[in-house]
């Protein structure tokens, strides 16, 4: 978005007077979590303790951390990520501010093609594939707009050192930019509180808690990143950027929505849905396939696969969204029609054959025993092999019930059909599915389904 807002000449500087070694310490330390996860030294230096500078906070936010964040990308265990602020000794109206890693290098042919858009380095003589994505095109964007340059010096095996040379003096500036008075809090302004997050703890966007799961299964950074900009404001948020990730997270999440590309590393997409949609705790799980091929082959063997849609990229975020949600309200839907409907049957909510068994599964169970007062949700988790967590999800996602919600909805639904019998008092059916006390039984009867067990006999045979 900052590149289009660029391209489109719509991101205009902001120039504050600030401390830009405060400033800069500040944004590294918001990557120690990171490097302490990695096993990496992070360090910040400075010959100034202190440099009033006019800049750009956000710019000079974006530009260092999309550094930082590449430096870590292509560093190992135990390496080293250096960043170093100082006042350029040839003109005391610059600054230079480089970010160096003992990483894996790059070759010098191909330094000058680093800050094209996804530029991929593809070498025998790489230690691994090397994609810059979106961030160091928008570092180069975003330096000149400051009025600044970047510089790269690289050795294969040895590391890479970006140099970033910043004015500082305010006369460097279209007055427009100016804005005098106000001075930058590091400690508020910062949009990068904490960028540490791991695949296996991954903490959930902090969205409403009652909000519904997406997990995006992307191997593209810059994609993954924008896809999450989409619904951020009402889903909670995991990510994934490989399929045996993906599969990992969602049989530990279970997410109301996945949205995955076809090809991925150590997992395609396609694989991913196939193992999702075979396991009866997550066959329930709608699955989106990003892919840019356009085949009707292609298509049918995403869905074949048992995806709830298929999307060619490039997408529009608009479509995307709207098919999500479309999804999404369909089975809100089903869930509605089993809680409210006495005679729904397991095939006519769910949209595969496992979730289907599921269901027929777990009402068995529980008509089984129904006549079991003390029959209950624990009892269903033991009979189904499944977690009280991953129970509670699966139920809610194919009935919108709670596990003891579930349990007392099939009572209920039993009783409707006695009722229909003829052959028992309501006093009688309410002992038959498991209720201690009639009066009870009469009570939420009545309020499932709108009518007294008496009333539920007159309306169904005209009495």
């Amino acid at each position: 978005m900052d590149l289009s807002k660029l391209e489109a000449g719509r991101l205009s500087p902001e120039i504050t007077q600030s401390d830009l070694v405060e400033f800069v310490e500040k944004i590294t330390q918001t990557f120690q979590d990171l490097a302490v996860h990695k096993n990496i030294s992070l360090n910040f230096t400075s010959p100034q303790s202190q440099l009033m500078a006019y800049f750009d906070g956000d710019i000079v936010e974006k530009i260092v951390t999309n550094l930082l964040s590449n430096a870590f990308k292509f560093s190992k265990e135990e390496g080293a990520i250096d960043v170093f602020v100082s006042v350029n000794p040839a003109d005391n109206e610059k600054v230079i501010i480089k970010v160096s890693d003992s990483g894996i290098g790059i070759a010098t042919q191909y330094l000058s093609n680093i800050f094209n858009r996804f530029y991929q380095v593809q070498d025998s003589n790489q230690p691994q594939v090397i994609g810059t994505g979106v961030g160091l095109a928008l570092c180069k964007e975003l330096v000149e707009l400051h009025r600044g340059e970047i510089l790269v010096s690289s050795r294969v095996g040895h590391g890479t050192t970006f140099s970033v040379h910043l004015p500082i003096s305010k006369k460097a500036f279209n007055i427009q930019w100016i804005r005098e008075n106000i001075t930058i809090n590091p400690e508020q302004d910062l949009s990068f509180k904490n960028v540490h997050q791991t695949s296996k703890n991954q903490e959930l966007s902090q969205t409403s808690a009652d909000a519904s799961i997406l997990l995006i299964a992307e191997d593209n950074e810059d994609l993954r990143a924008y896809i999450k900009d989409i619904f951020i404001e009402n889903f909670q948020i995991i990510e994934a950027s490989n399929g045996k990730e993906a599969l990992m997270l969602a049989q530990q999440n279970l997410p109301d929505l996945i949205i995955s590309d076809w090809m991925m590393p150590l997992m395609t997409g396609v694989e991913l849905c196939e193992n999702v949609k075979t396991n009866p705790k997550t066959s329930h799980i709608p699955v989106v396939i990003l892919t840019s091929r356009n085949s009707n082959e292609s298509k049918q063997t995403g869905l074949e696969t048992g995806a709830d849609d298929y999307i060619t990229k490039p997408f529009n975020a608009n479509l995307l969204e709207i098919r999500v949600k479309n999804i999404l309200e369909n089975r809100k839907k089903l869930r509605e029609l089993f809680s409210k409907s006495a005679k729904l049957k397991p095939k006519d909510i769910t949209l595969n054959s496992s979730d289907e068994h599921f269901l027929e599964r777990a009402i068995k169970i529980i008509e089984e025993n129904i006549g079991n007062t003390s029959l209950d949700i624990q009892f269903l988790e033991e009979e189904l092999k499944m977690s009280n967590m991953q129970l509670y999800r699966k139920l809610k996602s194919l009935t919108n019930l709670s596990g003891n919600e579930f349990i007392k909805n099939i009572r209920l639904k039993k009783a409707a059909q006695l009722l229909e019998t003829e052959n028992y008092s309501v006093s009688e059916i309410a002992y038959k599915v498991g209720f201690n006390d009639p009066s009870y039984f009469a009570r939420i009867f009545k309020k499932e389904y709108g009518k007294a067990p008496s009333e539920y006999v007159e309306k169904t045979f005209g009495v």
